[in-house]
C-alpha cells in the first residue's frame, strides 16, 4: 500500500523522525538507596528506635542525559530525600535562609534538582545541588559525610553543618564543573539568596565556593573553600583540606577543617580513618574531633567521635550492617551521634553513644 503525503503531512512526518531520533539519543535512569535500622542510643536518657539513614542517606532519584551532537550534552538530576521509618520526604530550603525553610513532609527534590549543559569545556548546572565544601567532606570521610558516623569535624563546623538553613546544599545556584578527564577535577558554585536590594539582609543567603582535587597514582588530595553571607553573623567562611591513599583493598583518609564567622567564633576539626573491603565484608573506621572557640579565644566546646561499621554484602545491591558510634564531649559540648538523641536527652559534657543494626538496598 502506498501512502501519499501533502506538504503538511511530509513536514509532520519529518518532525516525528527528528523527535524519534532525539529520543533514541536520550537516557533516563531511576535510582535510589534504602537504609533502615534498629537503633539504641544513650546520653542522659536512653532511647530505642527504628531509624532511617544511620549509614547511607535514603533517596529516590532520576538522572538523564541527551546527546545534542558536536560533543554537547544536556544533563539533569532530580533527587529526593526519604525517611523510610515514616515514609515522609526530607526538609528543604528555598533561599538559603531561615525564611525559606520547608519542613519534612511530602516528597521534595531537596537533595538535587538541576539541569545543565556539558561539553569539552566542562559543565554548567543551574538549580539546587550539594555545595563544594560538603563534597569535600564526602570525598575524605569513610562515612561519606552522612549518617550517625559523619565526622565530628563536619558536625562542629560553623558553616557546612553549623549553618542550618542551607549547610549541605544550596538553592538558586549556578555551578561550573571542570571537564571530567585528567588528574585535576573540581567545581565552583555561586548561589543567590534572592533578597531585594537596599535591605539590611540584601546579601543573606548568597554563597560562593570552589573545590579542586588532584589524583596522582594511588593518592588524591583536595581543597575546598566557601563563604556564606549573613547580616547577623557576618561572613561565614570554611576551609577543608583532605587526602586519601589506596592500599590494596583499603583506603586511608585524613582531613583538616577550619571555619569562622564575622563575630569572631572559630572552629578547628580533624579526621583520620579508612575503609577495607574483603570479599563480601566491608569495614569503615573513623576517629575525628572538633573544637570551637569564642571571640576571646576560649574554648566553647570540644568533641571527639569514634565510629565503626561492619557490613556484609549479599549482593551488589543488598547488605546488612552493624554500626557503633561514641561521642566524648568537653568544655560544654553536647554532641550526639547525628539525630539519635534530642537536646533534652543529653547534656553538656555528657558522652553519648549509639548502636545500629540495619539493612540497605540500592536500586
Amino acid at each position: 500500500m502506498t501512502v501519499q503525503l501533502n506538504k503538511n503531512g511530509a513536514a509532520v512526518a519529518a518532525l516525528l523522525c527528528v523527535v524519534g531520533a532525539a529520543q533514541a539519543q536520550s537516557n533516563v535512569t531511576v535510582y535510589g538507596i534504602l537504609d533502615t535500622s534498629v537503633s539504641f542510643a544513650k546520653g542522659v536518657s536512653s532511647k530505642s528506635a527504628v531509624r532511617s539513614g544511620d549509614w547511607l542517606a535514603p533517596r529516590l532519584g532520576f538522572r538523564g542525559t541527551e546527546d545534542l551532537g558536536g560533543g554537547l550534552k544536556a544533563n539533569f538530576a532530580l533527587e529526593a530525600g526519604l525517611a523510610l521509618d515514616t515514609g515522609t520526604g526530607s526538609a528543604s530550603n528555598t533561599n538559603n535562609q531561615a525564611s525559606g525553610a520547608l519542613p519534612a513532609g511530602g516528597l521534595l527534590f531537596n537533595r538535587q534538582s538541576w539541569v545543565g549543559l556539558q561539553g569539552t569545556w566542562g559543565e554548567v548546572r543551574l538549580g539546587r545541588n550539594f555545595n563544594p565544601t560538603y563534597r569535600q567532606y564526602i570525598a575524605y570521610d569513610p562515612f561519606m559525610g552522612g549518617g550517625i558516623g559523619a565526622s565530628q569535624a563536619a558536625q562542629t563546623s560553623l558553616a557546612t553543618y553549623g549553618y542550618s538553613p542551607a549547610g549541605l546544599r544550596h538553592s538558586n545556584a549556578v555551578e561550573y564543573w571542570l571537564p571530567a578527564k585528567g588528574p585535576l577535577t573540581g567545581q565552583f558554585m555561586y548561589a543567590m539568596g534572592e533578597n531585594a536590594s537596599g535591605q539590611a539582609n540584601a546579601s543573606d543567603g548568597k554563597y560562593l565556593a570552589g573545590r579542586l582535587a588532584y589524583q596522582f597514582g594511588q593518592a588524591n588530595v583536595g581543597v575546598a573553600y566557601g563563604q556564606m553571607k549573613n547580616a547577623a553573623r557576618g561572613d561565614i567562611d570554611e576551609f577543608v583540606l583532605g587526602g586519601r591513599y589506596a592500599i590494596g583493598q583499603g583506603v586511608l583518609m585524613g582531613m583538616y577543617t577550619h571555619s569562622k564567622d564575622g563575630t569572631g567564633n572559630k572552629q578547628h576539626g580533624w579526621l583520620i580513618g579508612g575503609t577495607l573491603r574483603q570479599q563480601a565484608m566491608e569495614y569503615r573506621l573513623a576517629w575525628s574531633g572538633g573544637k570551637t572557640e569564642g571571640a576571646n579565644g576560649a574554648s566553647t566546646g570540644r568533641s571527639q567521635k569514634l565510629a565503626a561499621v561492619a557490613a556484609y554484602h549479599f549482593s551488589k545491591r543488598t547488605s546488612v550492617y552493624a554500626m557503633g558510634v561514641y561521642n566524648h564531649n568537653r568544655d560544654g559540648a553536647a554532641y550526639v551521634p547525628m539525630g539519635t538523641l534530642t537536646p533534652t536527652e543529653t547534656a553538656p559534657n555528657q558522652s553519648a553513644r549509639a548502636i545500629s543494626l540495619g539493612i540497605t538496598h540500592l536500586f
